[in-house]
């Protein structure tokens, strides 16, 4: 049976940690060779990334990973950009509607005889909106996003919100399955600085959960690093799950 794996990893600009603004350079490269050589092994079929900060960015992970992608920046915050990459070909669909502040990229990907449209997100944070102002927009942008696109298979990035939250409510509200849950795993953190609390998610359809083969969460110890002054490849962890599909739709 075939298998499809996909990863969503917040790559916090290529930078690695610390980096202390919201103002990024170009990526190192050390970093970006250094989270090459941790995805290689893991066989992933599709990379969702949030925080990559321009097309010459995305460039720079595009020739080192030699694959089809496709890049989409920030909406109004530029540098808060994504980049779906596959040996697999990807078809954008049109977002320039949505009206968010960070990242909102939606992409078409056929495997084998399945088709599937997934969403790479990225929602606000308190940094430049502040608490409430940003649980108010995270919430209309999620409800932008799911009665715009009635066909989204799979949502995956970096949510900037915790389960219990409204926007944890909304999603199970529209019937999607958060994959942590399917292996009772939602208790484990995927941010560095933070043991309890897991800000990144990757969401499907309750037809697909039944087809989600494993779930997992790279653990902080295989990002660590000693380069100069870094100590992490990234301030978040990868997320991946893996479905195992159908012959016929």
């Amino acid at each position: 049976m075939q298998t499809f794996k996909i990863l969503s990893h917040n790559v916090y600009w290529l930078q690695g940690v610390p980096f202390e603004t919201d103002q990024p350079g170009l990526p190192r490269e050390s970093i970006v060779s250094g989270l090459f050589d941790l995805y290689t092994p893991l066989n992933i079929d599709l990379y969702c990334f949030q925080e990559i900060q321009s097309q010459e960015a995305a460039n720079q992970v595009a020739s080192l990973f030699n694959q089809n992608v496709n890049y989409s920046s920030g909406n109004e915050l530029i540098q808060y950009g994504g980049l779906c990459s596959s040996a697999l070909q990807i078809k954008a669909v049109d977002t320039h509607n949505m009206d968010f502040n960070r990242l909102c990229q939606v992409i078409d990907i056929t495997v084998g005889k399945n088709q599937f449209r997934i969403a790479n997100i990225h929602l606000p944070s308190n940094r430049q909106l502040g608490a409430a102002a940003s649980q108010l927009k995270k919430r209309a942008e999620m409800s932008q996003l799911l009665e715009t696109f009635n066909d989204i298979d799979i949502i995956c990035g970096d949510f900037n919100n915790y389960e219990g939250s409204d926007i944890y409510q909304c999603l199970l509200d529209f019937n999607y399955v958060d994959t942590a849950e399917i292996f009772n795993r939602k208790d484990e953190s995927s941010v560095i600085g933070d043991t309890k609390r897991r800000g990144d998610f990757i969401w499907v359809t309750p037809s697909l959960s039944t087809q989600v083969c494993a779930y997992d969460i790279i653990s902080k110890d295989r990002l660590q690093i000693t380069h100069g002054d870094k100590t992490y490849l990234s301030d978040h962890l990868p997320v991946t799950i893996t479905l195992e599909l159908n012959d016929a739709l």
